[in-house]
């Protein structure tokens, strides 16, 4: 990975490579699935990586992960301590000993603009990459590029008694976004916010 450029969040990263102490350093920025991930110079980048880069230097082979020694890589953490190179074996084994490995119901919780973004960046990444970016394993970026994989649908909304509920799917996670007296106005509602959430991916 070529890591160079002076964008926002590639500024930050490199304002904290010497950051210290023992508390994990949060990705202020965009998360998906946990993971915080940004675009600069036309091409994605997950932030954890990016930083393991910056501190490391390049990952002995591409297959080779950013591992973390705190176990909290999907809560955000980019601490440039908490970073090291591993191979697939040993980071799932640190994984099971933090107990944060994925397991195959991760699979269902891929919205359909992460599936969207994951068959986009075929290749322009590895899917080991593109694991790692999304916090599922390589086989799952497979079966999501192959079109194997089940994908949860969402209209935007769901509707309880005489209201539409308007949310999203974000990393996995449904965030609630209001209540509109008609199906019309939910998922405008829900078609913005999508929106804004991809400008965050572009732009930050």
């Amino acid at each position: 990975m070529t890591v160079r450029g002076s964008g926002k969040a590639v500024a930050w990263l490199r304002a904290h490579v010497g950051h210290e102490g023992d508390d994990c350093l949060i990705w202020p920025f965009f998360l998906a699935s946990g993971y915080g991930h940004f675009g600069h110079e036309g091409e994605n980048h997950y932030a954890h990586r990016f930083m393991c880069t910056l501190v490391k230097g390049p990952p002995p082979t591409p297959f080779h992960e950013a591992a973390h020694s705190c176990g909290r890589g999907n809560q955000g953490c980019v601490h440039p301590q908490h970073l090291d190179w591993k191979t697939t074996s040993g980071n799932q084994l640190d994984r099971a000993l933090h107990g944060t490995k994925n397991s195959w119901a991760a699979r269902g919780k891929l919205t359909p603009e992460e599936a969207a973004q994951i068959r986009a960046l075929k290749g322009q990444k590895t899917q080991q990459e593109i694991a790692e970016m999304f916090g599922v394993s390589r086989s799952q970026v497979s079966w999501v590029q192959t079109g194997k994989v089940w994908v949860r649908e969402s209209k935007g909304y769901v509707r309880s008694g005489r209201k539409f509920y308007a949310r999203i799917f974000v990393g996995g996670r449904a965030i609630q976004l209001g209540s509109f007296d008609t199906e019309e106005e939910a998922h405008a509602c829900y078609l913005a916010e999508n929106a804004k959430v991809r400008a965050a991916m572009r732009t930050s």
